[in-house]
């Protein structure tokens, strides 16, 4: 039982890595390819703001992640997420990107909740103070 528990706490922190290297890496991607396209700042800009709006509304994501399977959750959004990266190629236009990075931003709010949702299913209660240091550390 040790053992499982151990092996779940290790999966769970190299997912988390991932993921948030995973996001971080295609943010910053994402700026460079903005800049490339529209040769403006302002339109880093706003961009940048796109990542934020979808956050506003992070609690209704996690009713709907809390009423569903969060590891199904996890990699629908995952996927979508890859699905949706891979699509930005297809157009130049920085009113596509917008939108696309626009719906983008809403599938990797869903992540971050869900990501922090399997950590109390993981960690046991008395490792939360660690689970979250080790996140936050990281």
């Amino acid at each position: 039982m040790q053992t499982i528990n151990k092996k779940n706490r290790a999966n769970f922190l190299v997912a988390y890595l991932l993921s948030a290297f995973g996001y971080e890496f295609i943010f910053f991607g994402m700026t460079i390819y903005i800049y490339e396209v529209s040769q403006s700042a302002f339109k880093v800009g706003v961009f940048a703001a796109l990542t934020f709006l979808p956050r506003l509304f992070a609690s209704f994501y996690g009713i709907i992640a809390d009423q569903n399977s969060r590891t199904k959750v996890f990699a629908w959004a995952t996927a979508i997420t890859g699905c949706l990266v891979t699509s930005m190629v297809l157009r130049s236009s920085i009113a596509w990107i917008y939108l696309i990075w626009l719906l983008i931003s809403v599938v990797l709010t869903f992540i971050a909740n869900v990501r922090t949702a399997l950590m109390t299913e993981i960690m046991t209660e008395d490792n939360y103070l660690r689970g979250n240091s080790l996140v936050l550390f990281y």
